[in-house]
């Protein structure tokens, strides 16, 4: 596979039989069709300057297809700053907890971005595209709802914030007190910790267990899988942490290490492969 800027392309061999097809995915136009903006003055790390995006953009009405790139970051941030930030006086952040970035590739989804003033986490807003793209996205940008200057921030965010596995499954929560034999080593088959499965839990809060449990029968098994590391803080670092699972009173009877990369809006866990059954990871 080449990358060739604004598309890829593909060096195909003979499948290995028949009936057996290269089979493709169709993208909306935005996804070939945008300005590429590389500019690390927008990260949400840089301080406060003039630069101003209500020229950049055009006002409501029409829009802007843009993709950020790195090293200038990836994505708009989810969280608000506070203070100036990103270059400019303003920051521009996406409301992220009313409207999540879009799961399914080619999906396109309607966005708040909002500016933080004085206290109000959204003092001005205006209305944004984001379309998933597969292995990016596309921001449909118009111009900040701020007077200059004002601008949209960016964070710089790994591979595993755009490529993971979705997990919803309730049986996971902490509160569930049904006993169980359920195991996680046939999922999650790995045991380097340089080649985890990624994995973003989406029922409870989205978290594994950051308690000991307290007693063995929960979240649908007997060795309910909790930790007690300390998570990312900024958007874009991942540490290493311990899980363990709890039998009877033993907090920590079993343990692995996993990872946990902080996605901005949400955790991405590198899980592997626990170290007996009946062990699972648990949220809550």
């Amino acid at each position: 596979i080449t990358y060739c800027d604004q598309y890829y392309v593909f060096g195909l061999t003979k499948p290995p039989r028949c009936p057996a097809r290269y089979c493709t995915m169709d993208l909306p136009i935005q996804c070939y069709n945008y300005v590429t903006i590389n500019d690390s003055t927008r990260l949400s790390s840089y301080g406060e300057s003039s630069f101003d995006d209500t020229t950049l953009f055009p006002r409501a009405g029409s829009i802007s297809y843009v993709r950020f790139v790195s090293p200038g970051g990836t994505q708009i941030l989810g969280t608000p700053t506070y203070g100036s930030r990103c270059g400019t006086r303003y920051s521009i952040y996406i409301d992220t907890s009313n409207t999540p970035y879009p799961s399914s590739v080619g999906e396109t989804v309607n966005a708040t971005a909002c500016g933080y003033y004085g206290g109000n986490l959204c003092y001005a807003s205006n209305m944004i595209t984001i379309t998933n793209c597969s292995t990016y996205y596309i921001f449909g940008l118009t111009a900040p709802p701020f007077s200059s200057p004002s601008r949209y921030c960016t964070v710089d965010l790994p591979s595993q914030c755009y490529s993971y596995r979705s997990i919803n499954d309730s049986t996971r929560s902490i509160s569930n007190l049904v006993n169980g034999t359920a195991c996680d080593q046939s999922l999650f088959t790995s045991s380097n910790i340089s080649a985890p499965t990624y994995v973003r839990f989406i029922s409870s809060n989205g978290a594994i267990y950051n308690y000991a449990p307290g007693g063995s029968n929960m979240c649908g098994t007997s060795l309910p899988g909790w930790t007690n590391s300390t998570f990312p803080t900024n958007p874009g670092d991942t540490v290493n942490a311990i899980v363990c699972y709890q039998y009877l009173t033993r907090s920590c009877y079993v343990s692995n290490t996993i990872t946990i990369t902080n996605c901005d809006s949400f955790y991405v866990f590198g899980l592997t492969k626990p170290p007996r059954c009946p062990a699972r990871y648990c949220t809550g």
